[in-house]
């Protein structure tokens, strides 16, 4: 029990370093010369980074208080039939953003050049990384 508890505890802090270190981030990057757009997407983005950081902050604080709750909510987090689904679900997501990616891009080609290249350079980025990932995982497994 005492394992879960540190380990809780670990993921406090560094959720805590992470919001420090992107609010830090946040008013150097604006203090830079913006135009209204730009400020109200960084700011948006930084709320809800900022948001999302501290409910998981409090959420994990709060299983801090139960032994019961902690121990509950890491069975709950290292279920494999969960582990197994997330998995499935990303497999068949990744196919079916390739897919759309790959329409968008022929629509593009006939509308746009900038669009066009925009998104075939992701495409094929998000090919190269499926590569290096296959072959990491080949060799690890």
């Amino acid at each position: 029990m005492e394992h879960l508890k540190q380990k809780a505890i670990k993921r406090i802090v560094l959720l805590s370093i992470a919001v420090f270190g992107l609010s830090i981030a946040y008013f150097i990057i604006t203090k830079q010369n913006l135009n209204a757009i730009s400020k109200g997407f960084i700011t948006g983005l930084y709320i809800s980074l900022l948001g999302l950081s501290l409910f998981f902050i409090v959420k994990t604080a709060f299983f801090l208080r139960s032994k019961e709750a902690l121990k509950t909510h890491f069975i709950k987090e290292t279920d494999e039939r969960k582990a197994l689904i997330l998995q499935k679900t990303s497999r068949m997501s990744m196919i079916v953003y390739s897919v759309s990616l790959g329409l968008a891009t022929c629509i593009a080609f006939f509308y746009n050049d900038v669009v066009f290249y925009t998104l075939f350079g992701v495409m094929l980025f998000m090919a190269i990384i499926k590569v290096i990932l296959k072959i990491f995982y080949s060799q690890k497994y």
